[in-house]
């Protein structure tokens, strides 16, 4: 078990006793991409600015400083999931033959390796569903079952950054311009997320 490996990584992995391709299954989890955005700009803030500024600056302000950012990048939409959906024969073939993918192709290409390389998705806001998954996968003798059925029962953390991300998230989504300039930010995000969600959704 490992990770953050790359999708395709197991052409390189054999067992050590038959030399013979290694049986692997990875699992991705997704998280919905405005949720995932602010949790990252509230995390880099906090390291930046530390705990005590973090903790101390109102809702508005915070939304006033994450719209700013965002009008910044107005032009180009954000698309970063694809840079852990590609394996690395793609990426070697693409430098090796100086090719550059558009948006549109690295999207399709992400979407197609969750499919030939039969992953399990787990969707981080539908938790207990995912952790079934987990389950049927890893523990087929239901060894492990209570401590499963035990953390999907579990809420949503309520810890400080948690909650500050679920705040600001709402304001957002209650701003219509706002949202708007987000969804469309945020939208080859969203077409990876979606389809992953399509596929947790057929195999659960």
């Amino acid at each position: 078990m490992g990770g953050h490996i790359p999708l395709g990584s197991d052409a390189f992995w054999t067992e050590p006793t038959t030399n013979k391709p290694m049986d692997t299954r990875y699992v991705v989890f997704f998280r919905d991409p405005l949720f995932r955005y602010v949790s990252q700009f509230l995390f880099a803030r906090q390291l930046r600015e530390g705990n005590k500024t973090r903790a101390s600056m109102s809702l508005p302000g915070v939304l006033a400083d994450i719209e700013q950012t965002v009008h910044k990048h107005k032009g180009p939409k954000r698309e970063k999931l694809s840079n852990f959906l590609m394996t690395p024969a793609q990426r070697n073939w693409a430098a090796r033959e100086n090719v550059q993918w558009t948006v549109e192709r690295r999207l399709n290409i992400s979407q197609a390796n969750l499919i030939e390389h039969n992953v399990l998705v787990g969707i981080v806001e539908d938790m207990p569903a995912s952790l079934r998954l987990m389950q049927d996968l890893m523990d087929g003798q239901n060894k492990l079952a209570g401590a499963y059925q035990f953390y999907a029962k579990q809420q949503p953390s309520s810890s400080q950054s948690s909650s500050k991300t679920r705040a600001v998230v709402d304001a957002i989504q209650s701003n219509a311009t706002l949202h708007s300039l987000f969804q469309d930010y945020l939208k080859h995000e969203y077409t990876i997320y979606n389809f992953a969600l399509h596929l947790h959704k057929l195999q659960v």
